[in-house]
């Protein structure tokens, strides 16, 4: 299994290399850089308990692949995760040339991280 580390951006700002593998990758689209959510007005939000947005970075030595999203707490207090978080279209974007172990390794982390965090 190929190591992957995990990132977790907790506001819309995106760094210059992040920014790069976004515009690159062809699986990739407006409504997922973390910035188009600075599009909403931040009230928006205030009715979503516990609200952040959970943006994840999964690389190796570089991004090898991206997920936007926010949590909140449902009525039943219970953390939840959600893609596309207000915009038209979610996803994960994956660099153009991935394998399959490649895929395997960043969804198996991204969901023992989740698990970990409740």
């Amino acid at each position: 299994m190929v190591e992957i580390k995990i990132e977790v951006l907790t506001n819309n700002f995106v760094s210059n290399e992040l920014n790069e593998f976004l515009s690159k990758e062809s699986n990739s689209n407006i409504f997922q850089l973390p910035t188009f959510l600075d599009y909403h007005n931040s009230n928006k939000f205030q009715t979503l308990n516990d609200f952040r947005f959970f943006h994840f970075v999964f690389r190796t030595k570089k991004i090898i692949g991206f997920i936007p999203g926010a949590a909140f707490r449902d009525k039943n207090n219970k953390l939840v995760f959600q893609n596309p978080f207000y915009s038209s279209y979610g996803g994960i974007v994956l660099e153009k040339k991935v394998t399959y172990e490649v895929i395997e390794s960043i969804f198996i982390s991204f969901t023992q991280f989740l698990k970990n965090k409740g």
